[in-house]
């Protein structure tokens, strides 16, 4: 392997275990695993944010994320405003597509290529980011920094069994509750027809079953009841 097949193998591996783990709080992207802990929600919004600078540094075109910076560049701290943070899908839809152009990026590149200097990088983040293969090294390492964060959200649902029973009754709770929901339209629909058969309007009956509905139809005392 050459040094770009190289760098194309850890950042499809380093994709990969990060995305998966992201993938699996889907439900979760606002829990922290400690006070003032990181949440998935900052955690997948950062790494795509960080994903697209690194792809200025290659490449020289803007980032396309630009307007997440406040709240998700390096150094931001998060919050539990939800409302401040892209939608966790779109934040998911952007982390993935990143890091396959980044693959594609590195694939495309010569091992000369790799030696080029970043334009405009300052003296003290020159070790870091200073040449195109220090910024893939950087891209490399970026997400699984932030795979040990997810990893202790991860593993709260994992190991503790009263959290995970208080997550399990507020779904049963929550379903419960659909369960009992009753179609208002229906109802309001079966209370006008009464209404007009206590005033003496014809065929009520009738006009009930033109409807779709009967009397004598359950549904409309016990919706979907358990």
């Amino acid at each position: 392997m050459n040094a770009t097949e190289v760098l194309a193998h850890s950042l499809s591996t380093s994709a990969h275990l990060f995305g998966t783990l992201a993938e699996d709080l889907r439900d979760h992207p606002m829990h922290r695993a400690v006070d003032g802990g990181i949440h998935a929600a900052w955690a997948v919004g950062h790494v795509a944010f960080s994903e697209a600078h690194f792809h200025q540094m290659i490449t020289g075109v803007d980032n396309p994320l630009a307007s997440w910076g406040e709240h998700l560049a390096g150094g931001t701290t998060p919050t539990d405003d939800a409302s401040v943070y892209p939608s966790y899908d779109e934040a998911l839809e952007q982390l993935h597509a990143l890091h396959k152009k980044t693959v594609e990026l590195v694939k495309g590149m010569s091992e000369t290529d790799l030696d080029r200097k970043v334009d405009g990088m300052p003296p003290e983040f020159d070790a870091f980011f200073g040449t195109v293969g220090k910024v893939f090294c950087a891209a490399t390492i970026h997400p699984m920094h932030h795979n040990g964060q997810l990893a202790d959200i991860q593993k709260q649902f994992e190991a503790n069994p009263e959290y995970q029973e208080i997550v399990q009754k507020t779904a049963k709770h929550m379903d419960d509750a659909q369960g009992m929901a009753v179609d208002l339209s229906l109802l309001k629909l079966h209370v006008k027809e009464m209404e007009k058969a206590r005033d003496g309007v014809p065929d009520w009956p009738g006009r009930l079953q033109g409807s779709g509905l009967h009397i004598s139809d359950p549904g409309l005392f016990a919706a979907r009841a358990h």
